[in-house]
């Protein structure tokens, strides 16, 4: 009789622990489930899709309670805490669509943030005509633009300002791949990314310096529990690019896994007369990968990325006297040829997440390598060969109290630039150090939000080699106070928002020291080590 009890009671403990919660997603009015609705786990990077019938099963691998967004197509999407009690979850209906604009999405990853407007875009709503560029891509978004030097080189444009006074991150990690140059590439294609925001303007203090003209944050796509793989290819006739890609998810218990992995190959493309544009030929290959792992108090991330690719310069003549004819060809190729870029990029992110009783605290470590080489007029020596090692660090601990919250943290970056063998220089060895602290408040009364912050910044160069009358060892600091204060008021289906914002921007190896022909941009670039830093309101 004991071992017959025995027997009950554990298979009755293996029966609980294996069991899955169940919560449905109503319409508020109706009490009808909705179909297809979903629950995105913050901070597991992880969604799960309703039924028809709105019902979700939670995995008894998902530890509880967890800070979820709940989202349906037509719907005001939803913060809930999501706990082992929660059965049900009602949202109210919208009376307006907006199902190919979004102009704000409220519950984004920089949108809980800040207090200003975010501009926010899935890649499905940006990707009607597929495109091997993602900054092309995002053009499509009022204020942002696109500027380069043919398909396979793009640079965002926010508010006419690019280039350095621009920041690009995925999924938190600034991506820095000498975007001083213009004919230097943004470095992200669109395999396995989820989406896109953009902030307009100095207003984010957690994110460092340079971001006068704004903010480029991509996020990669979201876990699966249910396994999924998919194939995909296609075909563009004007420069007959050849593009695939193919991606797996997986999970094993707490661990969540993805893959993805692309190649795209593009000829010189036409334009309207029937001429092809010389040397606009371009490919990449691309793997990435994304390994979670969580436990109740802690999650931890580990994503890593690289990129591949050669691109063709077009526009490039050594005739005194061009003409458009220099430029262009009645034939159309993809063979490799001068002159051209070659473009090795890794990108490694490590995110911990620890939760507390009334607190959370994020600590972000990441590593970009950048070796960027420009091939001239040899096809196997290049003309500029430059190795970009920059590891960067963000921690953030958040306090909630009732109605407000404050973040507290710091943020910066380590880079180390070298000239490898080649057969000019245009910018010299060099070592930089930047470090910033910053802290942001927030506060609701009733329909009013309230968020004000600030932050202090300071940046070391140091020059390693002795570089065309410039010593070993010489030295520049830089240092700035900025802030941000905003208000925004909701009543009746309408937002109102008023901010007021300072950002700062020190100068760059490049625009301080550089000296020499740079052929890819087609002119001669030389510094002037009187610059001082940039300051905007």
């Amino acid at each position: 009789m004991k071992l017959f009890t025995l027997i009950i009671t554990l298979f009755s403990g293996f029966l609980i622990f294996g069991q899955t919660t169940v919560c449905t997603i109503v319409d508020q009015e109706s009490q009808v489930g909705i179909s297809k609705s979903s629950i995105y786990f913050i901070n597991l990077n992880l969604t799960l899709v309703a039924n028809e019938n709105g019902v979700v099963e939670i995995d008894s691998n998902i530890e509880l309670p967890q800070e979820t967004e709940i989202k349906a197509l037509g719907y005001k999407g939803k913060l809930v805490t999501l706990t082992t009690n929660t059965t049900k979850i009602e949202l109210e209906e919208l009376h307006y669509h907006l199902e190919e604009v979004i102009v704000s999405v409220p519950n984004s990853q920089l949108q809980r943030q800040h207090m200003i407007n975010v501009e926010s875009r899935k890649m499905e709503q940006i990707s009607y005509i597929p495109s091997s560029d993602i900054i092309q891509q995002i053009s499509n978004i009022p204020g942002v633009e696109t500027t380069g030097n043919g398909a396979g080189i793009s640079k965002p444009t926010i508010r006419g300002l690019s280039g350095s006074r621009i920041v690009t991150l995925l999924n938190g990690l600034r991506i820095e791949n000498q975007q001083w140059g213009a004919d230097h590439g943004t470095g992200i294609t669109n395999i396995g990314i989820k989406g896109v925001e953009v902030i307009k303007g100095p207003a984010s203090l957690l994110y460092g310096s340079d971001a006068l003209g704004g903010i480029i944050y991509f996020t990669d796509q979201d876990y699966s529990i249910k396994p999924e793989s998919y194939i995909k290819s296609s075909f563009e006739s004007n420069s007959l690019g050849l593009n695939s890609e193919i991606g797996t998810k997986f999970s094993l218990k707490n661990l969540r896994v993805n893959v993805f992995g692309s190649q795209s190959s593009q000829a010189d493309y036409q334009i309207p007369s029937g001429d092809f544009v010389k040397n606009a030929r371009f490919s990449n290959y691309n793997f990435k990968t994304a390994l979670g792992y969580q436990k109740k108090n802690y999650t931890i991330n580990l994503k890593y990325n690289y990129l591949s690719g050669r691109v063709g310069i077009p526009g490039h003549t050594h005739s005194a006297n061009a003409t458009l004819s220099d430029f262009l060809t009645t034939t159309q190729s993809r063979e490799r040829t001068v002159p051209a870029q070659v473009i090795n990029n890794h990108y490694l992110l490590l995110d911990n997440k620890f939760y507390f009783d009334k607190s959370t605290l994020n600590i972000k470590v990441g590593h970009v390598i950048n070796h960027l080489q420009e091939f001239d007029e040899k096809v196997t020596f290049p003309a500029i060969n430059l190795l970009l090692n920059t590891t960067n660090y963000n921690l953030q601990y958040s306090i909630p109290y009732k109605k407000s919250s404050l973040v507290i943290g710091t943020q910066g970056m380590l880079q180390s630039n070298s000239n490898e063998r080649a057969s000019e220089q245009i910018i010299p060895d060099a070592t930089s150090f930047e470090n910033g602290l910053f802290a942001l408040y927030n506060r609701t009364f009733n329909q009013i939000e309230f968020q004000a912050g600030a932050r202090y910044d300071f940046k070391h160069l140091e020059l390693n080699n002795d570089f065309k009358g410039t010593e070993n060892g010489t030295q520049k600091q830089f240092n700035s106070v900025n802030y941000s204060a905003g208000l925004s008021y909701e009543n009746k289906g309408s937002r109102y928002r008023l901010n007021l914002s300072s950002g700062y921007r020190a100068p760059n190896t490049s625009e301080l020291y550089s000296n020499g022909v740079h052929h890819a941009a087609l002119r001669y670039e030389l510094g002037n080590t009187s610059i001082k830093s940039e300051q905007a309101n």
